[in-house]
């Protein structure tokens, strides 16, 4: 069974004789800006995701950089070693020994930036799944907010919604 209320919104708010607010409306108020709080926590909490998702792929970034090169460096002291060893490239007949350490060489390195490029796209999905999030988070905040800005706020309130102000500008949503 499903029950209708046919009464109107006008009485909820204000009351009939004086056609004042009733208290009920600044609880409202209150309970919103507590949603709205909560909110911003998790958008918060979200954003600082992000910073530190973006900072570890910055890390990968480094110690692939510093991997190639390594790689690059050992790849010219392997080719001064032949040189020196046998005089030229064309007359080098590489032995056992040094067409697998050739090969162990690139194995790593191939392994090496496979697993940083999963590990990469892994990093680049989770940080655009939290700025998903972030972005659904704030616009709900935004509609909260808009339906809360016709409301004349006073004392404590008007102190509530400024800091509400203030923490959705520390989050650039203005």
């Amino acid at each position: 069974m499903v029950h209708i209320d046919n009464n109107d919104t006008e009485s909820y708010y204000y009351d009939d004789e004086f056609g004042k607010k009733s208290s009920m409306y600044s609880v409202n108020i209150k309970d919103s800006l507590s949603h709205i709080n909560q909110l911003i926590d998790m958008a918060e909490e979200s954003k600082k995701k992000i910073v530190d998702l973006s900072k570890q792929l910055k890390k990968f970034r480094l110690r692939m950089l510093g991997l190639i090169a390594i790689v690059y460096i050992g790849m010219g002291f392997f080719a001064a070693y032949i040189n020196e060893q046998f005089g030229s490239l064309t007359n080098y007949r590489p032995s056992l020994y040094t067409i697998v350490s050739l090969i162990i060489t690139v194995c790593i390195l191939a392994i090496s930036l496979y697993v940083f490029s999963k590990q990469r796209s892994d990093i680049r999905k989770r940080i655009a799944v939290e700025r998903y999030i972030l972005k659904d988070i704030l616009s709900i905040v935004f509609d909260i907010r808009k339906i809360l800005d016709l409301s004349d706020p006073t004392g404590s309130l008007w102190i509530e919604f400024k800091i509400v102000d203030m923490r959705l500008k520390r989050l650039d949503f203005y």
